[in-house]
């Protein structure tokens, strides 16, 4: 550089030293010195802003020698001593160190970087240079600059798989504003897309706008990616705590076979885990658990998950084991199942496995954050967001990464409502790699209302219900021959943050671009309905080609809607996200009735992410019958008697009981509520802006003290931070040209083909005709699976169980080529024998959630195997063994049993099937059609190469043993036979009445853990074809089926039930109370239903037992009393309120959007012997009965 004229360098040298030694003088009547003054702090920031720039002043053009620069160094090192009251033989270092600041020569050459990057940038800051004049606030203030001059900012960032994109929102006013967005590329390093982002965001404001930093929050898809992508994921171990129990369905069972395969890194079953009352199924055995840990470490495996059987309600074991590894292995990561989710073990498990399987991800992820916020000197809070659109620490983020790996939809569908203020329509968010489709009502994402796949794994998380495709700016096109003619295919391969070296727009020199890097923003260019990157690369495309590939792109976007959509009508599509340039907007979209794309619509998700909220959430476990007094009760029903002598004492005395119980679980709700907004307040939220999000109360069956668990959760808006920890934004950064920083990025090509097609993995089955072989027999497909869960669900009144354990073992039976069938019983018995050709009824007794949490573990085969020993070695005939060694055989009160009838090695080995002589199993039969109860005769089926008949023994679900229709009708309720996961097996030889084997087993079963597996008594030909409901799986598969077809063909499934059924809908609107309680081993509750739309006004009151019992309903009038609108026998089903899918009584909770419906009984169960057992009186209610509908009989699927 050419030396400036010395006369010049002189000048500025002296000229700069004395402005800036005049300066520090005129400020020591503020205190500007070391004793007795300011603190060093204060000092230092009063000496940054007013002395620096002034000594610094013009130098960035002058070429100065070593001496000069020596001069500056000493007058600022003596400076910065004094105002530390540091001695001049101090360390030069340290008094800079002491107060972070930067040596005057890196000051200086960073001023030198700025103006060569103002030269070279067209947007010039130099009017920046000299930008702000502050004043000192009150002497109590710590702040020294004017608070009130500033805007209160949030950052939101989303960091996706492609683009990582920035928005600066405005809070301190009454609708918050985007103040400035911007879109960069992600890097592979993540840290500087985030940086680069950020600075674009910051320099596109009005400069004229100081911004007070509050917070970061951040989004990110990068861990949903990955499990979609099937990359960046670690290999886990499983350890079941399960001792006997859940062996039949191992960990990985409900995952993809690819998804499985990359991240099984062992499953291993163990003692451990504890039954419902809290009891161990068994104990740790430490030695066990450190080989299998040994083990996995051999093989590179460092990453465990812990989940043992029942663990949300008691820890204990899982933390043992987590100190026992950790205590051998320290540098073993775990994630421990009850901190990741509540009861039902599947859902738990799979979301516990990819948890553990992201931490890794996740460590290396949320360190690029903060080093991005490093790097511009933001120490506000990070904060990431979670999938429910709520926000939490990075500290929380490490150890729950499946808490925020799909917050980028709930983000995309808020940021998409805030910008566009339509409050129903569709969100089409078209990213870089997947396009996420969903559906806003009244201002909110529609929430699914039951289980959530990702990645094609079941969850239970709250999330919006949102339809995925592997659609985006970045997906690569393709060419593929299909019948003699070419055929393009967009996606789901992408080049994801590898676009901008891939897309033949972006490119220099097209010559080395390949066809296989095509990718669908080089369409849109080419199309001309883009004007990115450079035109004239795309140019020699065939026109064939891009019109093709345009028209495959609409297409698939309009199938995502088509797919989320309830009705046919068309609904407003708003467009986000940045690669909604893909889409030729001037053409329109199928089913849209307008297309918007709103300012900011490219950031939307960051805008989203902005606006997040926190929550604050509770979870304990209170006894209610502590807080309840025997004593109080008497007294009270005393005068209830007193004043109406005529009531019967008991039911006075159980009704003023269930009043104080239900202000005991109101009062302890009410609590829960008052906690959570303690915890959310305190962790930042404003209390004026909380609303409720959650508040249950699920009673822990069979524990003492009517033990009740409390879920109570809020959410809200974060307060602004305090003055002394706003962040001020700087403008002295460079910003390089987009393609510089591209360039800049130098990344390994991506591969993604093995990105899965999320249509497949989210469970969409192909709807298939029934197959009916040569002998009649209908051969399940999983289709017909599917269909039967869903039918089975809504027969299953909330009862039953949920099917989707069943469904996901009998889909794995049919994929491993088991056959099930299913027979017709008219067709099926006309050449049977009327005695010897018997029928068995496997079935599971027990409370359904201990069943979702214990899973089965080969319950019902021992049952069987056990009547099998009962006849062919005990010899039993006519109530009794022959044959009695080794067999302690109780009676009583007209009953004859074995508590646990030892398995006898005498049994001769022979098919289980086969119980005495010519007379054999030949069938099997469902007990009830509800629930898993209903698909478990098809499981034992395939096992045993057996079929199933079409027919059931109630019609429904019913939560007690004597309601079985053959028993109503005179059948013998023995001998039959209970099994547990221990192999302990209990008979019942001879019993006086059905009701003294429900009483019998009902006990066992609590015994076994509250679930054991139960074979009934056969039935012979006469019984099923007279004493049975017929057709009841054809019944349950044409509900399944039609309200499948009614989803794919855009029509209401509600109303397809109703005329299918001749049923009726009580109501549609919103859960807003649950209450349960816990009385003779049931789980018994109340479901309140406010009415919305047409039933808007209308309240609906449901009473269960298990399963749904009697429905009231009543207006917002007083002294209207509910009148019954539907009781037992008829079925009373809840049901989403979109989808038609069945919601069961452990499943119902505060908030859910559904329909009440109310299904004809068959005729059967409702005469007047059958109305004795099942009618509303039998269960307390002094109602009678009113069919809702005359009862038609099902079309047989074997026709």
């Amino acid at each position: 550089m050419e030396r400036v004229p010395h006369w010049l360098r002189s000048i500025k040298k002296l000229k700069s030293i004395k402005t800036a030694r005049q300066t520090s003088y005129a400020l020591m009547g503020s205190r500007l010195h070391g004793l007795n003054g300011l603190n060093p702090e204060v000092s230092c920031k009063l000496w940054s802003t007013y002395v620096v720039p002034r000594l610094l002043f013009g130098l960035e053009i002058v070429n100065l020698s070593a001496k000069d620069i020596s001069r500056l160094d000493i007058f600022c090192n003596n400076f910065l001593k004094q105002i530390q009251n540091l001695p001049a033989r101090a360390s030069n270092a340290g008094a800079y160190l002491l107060l972070g600041q930067l040596p005057i020569i890196a000051l200086l050459h960073k001023k030198i970087l700025i103006t060569f990057g103002t030269i070279a940038r067209s947007d010039s800051v130099e009017n920046d240079l000299a930008k702000r004049q502050l004043s000192t606030k009150g002497k109590n203030s710590k702040s020294w600059l004017k608070m009130d001059k500033m805007l209160q900012c949030v950052i939101g960032v989303d960091v996706g798989g492609t683009n990582t994109d920035a928005v600066i929102l405005q809070i301190d006013c009454k609708q918050p504003q985007v103040l400035s967005s911007a879109k960069s590329i992600t890097t592979k390093d993540v840290t500087t897309g985030i940086s680069h982002a950020i600075l674009l965001a910051i320099s596109q404001r009005n400069k004229q706008q100081e911004l007070a930093i509050q917070r970061v929050n951040i989004g990110t898809t990068h861990f949903v990616n990955a499990v979609v992508q099937r990359k960046e994921l670690t290999k886990v171990t499983v350890i079941r705590l399960c001792g006997t129990a859940s062996r039949q369905v191992p960990p990985f069972s409900d995952f993809p076979p690819d998804l499985a395969s990359y991240l099984n890194g062992g499953t291993h079953f163990v003692g451990g885990g504890y039954q419902v009352d809290g009891r161990e199924i068994s104990p740790i055995d430490r030695l066990e658990v450190l080989k299998i840990v040994s083990e996995s470490y051999k093989e590179g495996i460092t990453n465990f998950v812990i989940c043992g059987i029942f663990s949300p309600l008691r820890k204990d074991q899982e933390e043992v084991v987590k100190t026992i590894i950790l205590s051998k292995f320290p540098d073993t990561s775990i994630t421990l199942s009850n901190e990741i989710g509540q009861t039902s073990l599947i859902e738990r498990e799979n979301a516990a496995i990819l948890n553990e399987s992201l931490k890794p991800l996740c460590k290396k992820t949320i360190k690029g954050f903060k080093d991005a916020l490093f790097s511009l000197r933001l120490t506000c809070p990070l904060y990431l967001t979670q999938n429910d659109g709520t926000v939490v620490g990075e500290e929380y983020a490490l150890e729950h990464p499946v808490c925020t790996f799909a917050s980028g939809p709930t983000n995309s569908m808020r940021g998409a409502a805030f910008l566009s203020g339509i409050k129903d329509g569709v969100v089409v968010d078209i990213g870089g790699t997947t396009t996420d489709v969903g559906i806003l009502r009244k201002g909110f994402p529609r929430e699914a209302s039951t289980e959530i796949k990702i990645g094609g794994v079941r969850t239970n998380f709250r999330m919006p219900d949102v339809h995925s495709i592997g659609l985006g700016g970045g997906s690569y096109v393709g060419q593929r021959k299909e019948d003699d003619r070419c055929v393009v295919t967009v996606g789901p391969r992408s080049a994801g943050y590898n676009i901008m070296n891939e897309a033949f727009i972006f490119q220099n020199d097209t010559s080395s671009c390949k066809m296989d890097c095509l990718t669908a923003t080089d369409l849109a260019v080419a199309a001309g309905h883009s004007t990115l990157g450079n035109s004239a690369n795309v140019s020699h495309l065939s026109r064939d080609l891009v019109e093709q590939g345009i028209q495959k792109i609409k297409s698939m976007v309009e199938i995502a809607i088509d797919s989320v959509k309830l009705s046919a009508e068309p609904l407003p599509v708003i467009l986000v996200g940045g690669g909604g340039i893909i889409l030729d907007i001037q053409k329109g979209l199928v089913g849209a009735s307008e297309l918007l794309f709103p300012s900011h619509f490219e950031v939307a998700n960051a805008v989203g992410a902005a606006l997040s909220q926190m929550s604050g959430s509770v979870e304990y476990v209170v006894h209610l019958g502590e807080e309840i007094s025997e004593e109080d009760i008497n007294a009270k029903t005393t005068n209830e008697m007193e004043i109406n002598p005529g009531e019967n004492y008991d039911d006075v005395k159980k009704r003023i009981r269930k009043a104080i119980m239900e202000e005991a679980i109101r009062k302890a709700k009410e609590d829960g509520i008052k906690f959570a907004t303690d915890v959310a307040v305190k962790g930042g939220v404003d209390k004026e802006t909380i609303i409720i999000l959650e508040k249950s109360d699920n009673p822990i069956t069979y524990l003492p003290g009517d033990a009740t668990r409390i879920n109570c959760k809020v959410v809200g808006d974060m307060q602004s931070v305090n003055e002394g920890t706003t962040v001020i934004i700087d403008e002295d950064f460079i910003l390089p040209s987009e393609q510089t920083f591209a360039n800049s990025s130098k990344f390994e090509k991506e591969q993604t083909e093995h990105i899965i097609n999320t249509e497949k993995q989210d469970g969409i089955i192909e709807q298939s005709a029934p197959f009916i072989n040569e002998n009649n027999e209908w051969i399940l497909s999983v289709y017909d699976i599917e269909c039967i869960g869903i039918g089975a669900g809504i027969l299953g009144c909330g009862g039953g169980g949920s099917p989707n354990l069943g469904k996901v073992l009998a889909k794995r039976a049919i994929i491993d080529g088991k056959q099930i069938k299913i027979v017709n019983p008219d067709t099926f018995f006309r050449y049977r024998s009327e005695n010897n050709d018997l029928v068995a009824l496997p079935a599971f007794m027990g409370a359904p959630y201990v069943v979702s949490e214990k899973l089965v573990s080969g319950e019902i085969l021992t049952a069987l195997q056990c009547m099998k020993d009962i006849f062919e070695v005990g010899q039993y005939q006519d109530g009794d063994l022959h044959s009695k060694d080794g067999v302690d055989i109780e009676t009583g009160n007209g009953c004859t049993y074995i508590k646990d009838y030892a398995k006898n090695p005498k049994g001769d080995g022979g098919s289980i099937t086969n119980l005495e002589g010519k007379k054999n199993i030949v069938g099997l039969m469902g007990a009830e059609i509800g629930g898993l109860n209903a698909i478990e005769p098809l499981l034992v089926g395939a096992e045993l190469g057996l079929p199933v008949l079409d027919c059931d023994g109630m019609g429904r679900a019913f939560p007690e043993l004597q309601m079985f229709c053959p028993f109503i009708y005179g059948a013998k309720p023995y001998p039959a036979t209970l099994a547990d996961d221990k192999g302990r097996r209990a008979v019942a030889l001879h019993m006086d009445t059905a009701k003294d084997l429900e009483t019998f087993f009902r006990q066992e079963t609590i015994e076994m853990g509250c679930m054991a597996g139960i074979i009934f008594s056969t039935l012979t030909k006469s019984e099923v074809l007279n004493k049975t409901i017929l057709l009841s799986y054809s019944r349950a598969w044409n509900l399944g089926n039609i309200i499948m077809t009614s989803r794919k063909e855009k029509k209401d499934p509600i109303e397809a039930i109703i005329n299918l059924e001749d049923g009726k809908k009580l109501i549609s609107g919103k859960i807003t109370d649950v209450r349960r309680e816990t009385t003779g081993g049931f789980s018994k509750g109340f479901v309140d239903v406010t009415g919305t739309e047409s039933f808007s006004g209308q309240f609906l009151f449901i009473e269960f037992q298990n399963e749904n019992l009697i429905a009231r309903k009543s207006t917002e009038e007083k002294n209207n009393p509910p009148d019954v609108v539907a009781c037992t026998p008829d079925l009373i089903t809840i049901v989403d309120n979109d989808t038609a899918e069945p919601i069961t009584t452990e499943m119902v909770r505060y908030g859910l959007r559904c329909s009440i419906l109310v299904l004809p009984v068959a005729d059967i169960m409702k005469t007047p012997r059958a109305l004795e057992v099942v009618g509303p009186q039998a269960f307390g209610y002094p109602v009678n009965f009113i069919p809702v509908a005359n009862y038609k009989q099902p079309k047989p699927v074997t026709s």
